[in-house]
């Protein structure tokens, strides 16, 4: 049986033949890893995969990475409703991803409004304006609840008191029961209209909040089934030229 012995230019080459081999085998498992590609309509819009990894991107494009999990998707275009969604990556094929974009309209933003004040606002990316009607809304909501008791409880005492008023037979007794009575029936007046000049105040708002997404749209553009709503401003006649086409 012979031995075998390298010479020393072959232990040289030795370590650059395994270095040589680990790149190739790196190279074919990068290019063999499964590539997740992901398009828009409309295209240009921020992709971000988030799991194990973050990882980001303009549509279209796509990620080599091996990403494998549970991955939360969420894509976002201006003048476009963010879309999220989910999605399982197995690590072992790959994975093709065409989302349609929802385009924000004044109608969507005008309903959302006219549920809850400010939702509008904050849906077109007015947050700071939006925040502010939702917690104005909420505080004049309150301030109504509190004079609306305020109010019943004032007219109660009232209703008690003319009820004992009326009660009384002595004229006397009555003449000086009256300074009370229209004490009482001025507080409960009061309270009405303290009550009532909030209620007010919260219509206010609501209806400012309602026109302010109708009116202030991005895009000037309303468009409710065939029916198109245009805001134009006119030098002339110093204002707002409104102009609608009905489809038929």
């Amino acid at each position: 049986m012979k031995n075998m012995y390298l010479r020393s230019s072959e232990w040289i080459l030795l370590p650059l033949v395994v270095i040589l081999l680990l790149a190739i085998s790196a190279t074919a498992r990068s290019q063999t890893s499964p590539v997740v590609s992901v398009t828009s309509k409309p295209s240009g819009a921020t992709v971000i995969l988030s799991g194990d990894y973050t990882v980001a991107g303009i549509t279209p494009t796509s990620f080599s990475q091996n990403l494998l999990g549970l991955y939360r998707i969420a894509v976002h275009h201006e003048g476009y409703e963010t879309y999220h969604s989910t999605v399982v990556l197995s690590g072992r094929e790959a994975v093709a991803l065409d989302i349609k974009m929802v385009a924000k309209t004044r109608v969507r933003a005008a309903m959302r409004s006219l549920l809850i004040p400010g939702w509008g606002q904050r849906y077109v990316d007015s947050r700071t304006k939006g925040t502010l009607l939702t917690i104005g809304t909420l505080a004049t909501v309150v301030t109504a609840g509190v004079m609306h008791l305020r109010y019943d409880s004032r007219r109660d005492d009232y209703d008690d008191f003319n009820t004992l008023y009326y009660q009384t037979r002595s004229v006397e007794e009555r003449e000086k029961m009256l300074a009370k009575r229209y004490a009482l029936q001025k507080d409960a007046y009061d309270a009405e209209r303290d009550r009532n000049i909030v209620l007010g105040v919260l219509v206010g708002i609501w209806a400012y909040n309602l026109l302010d997404a109708i009116l202030f749209f991005p895009d000037y553009g309303l468009s409710v089934s065939g029916t198109n709503l245009g805001f134009y401003p006119d030098s002339n006649l110093k204002g707002i030229r409104v102009v609608g086409t009905v489809k038929f």
